[in-house]
């Protein structure tokens, strides 16, 4: 429960005086209380947040407003009162600093039990999804077939990138105050997705030509541009001196969503990798998002990865029925991750640096360049298809399908770890970006090294 009480003060503090006034109402000798210590301490964010919360305790109790606003500020704040940009974390900085309510363990256990309950939803909502499109991928040949550079048995159905979706959308109209972001609307990320949803399915199907591609990712980044989420500055990479973007981070930010898009893809080439690699970013992201105390995009990272379960339970072939990710779920799970970096990295409500974003994504990002970079200086298109990337060199040197994958997830987890390290111990952005630059450098020449000594036998027979 939660109890309104004045004691645990300083007798002599403002809030002892506070108390022995005699007040209309509880709500009233709650404001004044806020207004006592906010005043005092001039914090006019934390004023407005707890205002925000004020107008609402006429209508619920103070444990069903805290436990709302921790699994749910959007619905919450929708039906207060719209008194401009702030950060409803800022209220739960008052309450620890100035414990007016003291929270016992129910509160807790609710929203334990609610942020359970929405990810066994998400969970069946995925895996029905994934069984439903099983049958029907079968019967309109929706399926990835053996061949040239696929080395797979059998028809395997592209449904894996459809049961995600499913998952997300369904999932949202089911709980729509589940939006991780106060400042995004969620509406124009589902638009987005579902545009690529829509391609990437078009392109598991006909093989659209590249451009196609190119300009349905392009319309999905606009899509969020257009809702204000985009790349406006890289942060302090130079020291002092904020390197903003200005308009040219329309630009860039398209390049960033077309990256991230194609990375993910690219890492699709065995059983489990995209998956994993992405439920370990998708972590990375979790912990930090935690670390700053914003729970509702945490939850979003959670309930990402148990999305993902369903198919990677059917990709390893744990039951029997084998499916692929397919285009449509890689450009989609490329794309979420976008969106929420976005959302972290940029604004005034970020909570972690540009550069800190790269080391999260370090792996897929690194693995694309040094492939695209290697196929131009061999005068090939960098959409040329190959055998290159690191899994395929990891395979050609002996290791077998699921070391391979351990492997590649330690490295995306160590990496991801580094760039988190670095922040947590307040380590300067320009000090961050030259690490990953010289690790990037120590990837590239020892990538490279191991692509010469294992090359691809099929492009030495062509040339």
């Amino acid at each position: 429960m939660i109890h309104l009480n004045g004691t645990g003060h300083d007798p002599c503090s403002p809030w002892a005086v506070a108390w022995g006034k005699d007040y209309k109402s509880h709500h009233e000798r709650i404001y004044h209380h806020a207004i006592t210590k906010f005043i005092a301490h001039e914090q006019r964010l934390l004023l407005r947040a707890f205002m925000m919360a004020y107008c609402v305790l006429k209508k619920h109790s103070l444990e069903n407003i805290l436990c709302r606003l921790i699994s749910s500020p959007d619905t919450l704040a929708s039906e207060s009162m719209k008194c401009g940009n702030f950060k409803l974390n800022d209220l739960f900085e008052w309450h620890r600093a100035c414990p007016l309510f003291t929270m016992g363990g129910s509160v807790e256990k609710k929203v334990t039990g609610a942020a359970m309950c929405d990810a066994i939803s998400i969970f069946f909502i995925a895996m029905t999804a994934l069984i439903i499109a099983y049958p029907l991928a079968r019967k309109y040949s929706l399926v990835d077939k053996p061949g040239g550079r696929k080395q797979h048995s059998g028809n395997i159905p592209l449904v894996g990138g459809i049961s995600l979706y499913c998952g997300i959308v369904i999932f949202y109209f089911l709980q729509p105050d589940i939006a991780p972001f106060t400042n995004s609307n969620l509406t124009a990320y589902i638009a987005a997705i579902s545009i690529l949803l829509a391609v990437g399915i078009a392109d598991d199907y006909y093989d659209l030509p590249v451009m196609t591609r190119i300009l349905a990712q392009a319309s999905a980044v606009i899509v969020i541009i257009l809702d204000d989420v985009y790349l406006n500055t890289f942060g302090f990479v130079l020291g002092e001196y904020e390197l903003s973007l200005g308009p040219a981070g329309y630009l860039i930010t398209l390049l960033a969503g077309w990256a991230a898009i194609n990375a993910f893809n690219m890492i699709d080439g065995i059983d489990g990798l995209l998956g994993s690699v992405s439920a370990v970013i998708f972590a990375a992201l979790m912990v930090k998002f935690m670390s700053a105390g914003a729970k509702q995009p945490a939850m979003w990272c959670l309930l990402m990865i148990v999305a993902l379960l369903p198919y990677l339970v059917s990709n390893f072939g744990l039951a029997g029925a084998k499916v692929f990710m397919g285009d449509a779920g890689s450009m989609v799970i490329g794309f979420t991750m976008l969106w929420l970096i976005l959302n972290a990295s940029q604004g005034n409500q970020a909570v972690m640096a540009p550069v800190t974003a790269l080391w999260i994504l370090a792996l897929p990002l690194m693995d694309m360049v040094n492939v695209m970079i290697r196929r131009l200086r061999r005068r090939q298109s960098p959409f040329h298809a190959d055998r290159d990337h690191l899994h395929h060199i990891l395979l050609r040197c002996g290791l077998t399908s699921r070391q391979t994958l351990l492997v590649m997830v330690l490295l995306t987890a160590t990496l991801a770890g580094m760039g988190l390290t670095l922040e947590k111990f307040a380590a300067t952005e320009s000090v961050s970006i030259a690490l990953y630059l010289a690790v990037f450098g120590i990837y590239v020449l020892m990538n490279n090294a191991l692509q010469q000594r294992h090359p691809d036998p099929r492009a030495l027979a062509v040339r």
